[in-house]
């Protein structure tokens, strides 16, 4: 299947799934929070998470996939422990060039942050898939 069809299908029908990956405390090894992680789905040829941005970068969908891979990580936060931090990654051109879409995702925040009010959020922005990062507390 096409790359850009298999994209518009995720998108349209909001199949991404979310793993999270518990982030330790190197001095006492608890765990102090989550990274949430997204995936297209099983069997997809988006499957692979560089695969699916690669795709959203080739196809001008950024702002489409980073939203709803936002919106399903927070929507699948609440059964995360309370008082952890939870990571989500951002593409930094996103906060740069959708200013407008981004308070659609601010909105998003709040609103969920009601469910969640023991939470700290931390965006995580994702300068590249080999995982250099710098957070931005929200």
């Amino acid at each position: 299947m096409d790359a850009h069809i298999e994209l518009k299908k995720i998108i349209s029908r909001k199949k991404i799934s979310t793993v999270f990956q518990p982030i330790i405390c190197l001095s006492d090894g608890n765990i102090i929070g989550y990274e949430a992680l997204s995936r297209g789905p099983e069997n997809s040829i988006l499957q692979s998470p560089i695969k699916l941005f690669n795709a959203a970068e080739t196809y001008n969908m950024n702002w489409e996939l980073e939203l709803l891979c936002r919106t399903k990580a927070l929507e699948n936060a609440h059964f995360l422990e309370k008082n952890k931090l939870l990571f989500i990654n951002v593409d930094p051109l996103i906060l740069t060039n959708c200013n407008n879409k981004l308070n659609q995702f601010v909105f998003i925040l709040k609103s969920l942050k009601l469910l969640m009010l023991h939470k700290l959020y931390l965006i995580v922005l994702r300068i590249d898939l080999r995982g250099f990062c710098i957070g931005v507390y929200v």
